[in-house]
Formats: C-alpha cells, structure tokens, sequence
C-alpha cells in the first residue's frame, strides 16, 4: 500500500469517525436509583443531560439548585478527564491530527 493509498485510508477513516461521532452524540439513556427518587439522563459521550431529584427529598428551592450543581459538576469532571484521555492518545500515536478522530 503507496502513501497515497494510506491517506486516502486515513480520510476516510476519519470521515467514517466523524459519522459515528455524530450518531453518538443522539444516543440518550435514563436511569434511576432510590426507587424512582433520583433520576439521570446521559448522552452517549457520556455526559450528564439532566438529574432529577423527588421533591420528598428537599425543599423545592434547595432541590433545583442541587440539581444544577450535580450536573455541573459531573460534567466538568467528564470534561478533565476526556482532556487527559484526548492528551495521552495524541502522545501515544505520535501521528499529527490524529488526536482528532476521536473527539
């Protein structure tokens, strides 16, 4: 296989990465725990969409910001660590650009 047949292959596969980023990223699950009492939804890269807690277990004000405050937190600890994950794959392939098949 020439050089140019390996570009080629690497264009796409890096079109074919691009498409399964994007079915990804529509994936959607919920779960929940405590018997219905907390409630979560993630998308497919793993990030927290929304958090539900029931109001049984606080106060309607206390409850929304908690909420927030969970998901914000979750997701930025996701974010460190695709960070560092994304940082680890591009010294270990050693390929310029390659990095970005994955994000």
């Amino acid at each position: 296989m020439g050089m140019s047949d390996m570009m080629k292959n690497l264009g796409n596969l890096k079109q074919q990465m691009g498409q399964l980023k994007e079915k990804v990223e529509q994936i959607t699950a919920e779960a929940d725990a405590g018997g219905g009492m907390v409630r979560a939804v993630a998308n497919g890269e793993g990030r927290l969409i929304s958090l539900k807690l029931d109001p049984k277990l606080m106060n309607e004000k206390d409850r929304e910001m908690a909420e927030d405050l969970i998901v914000t937190a979750i997701n930025k600890a996701a974010d460190k660590a695709r960070k560092q994950a994304e940082k680890e794959m591009k010294s270990l392939m050693g390929i310029p650009g390659m990095d970005k098949l994955f994000r």
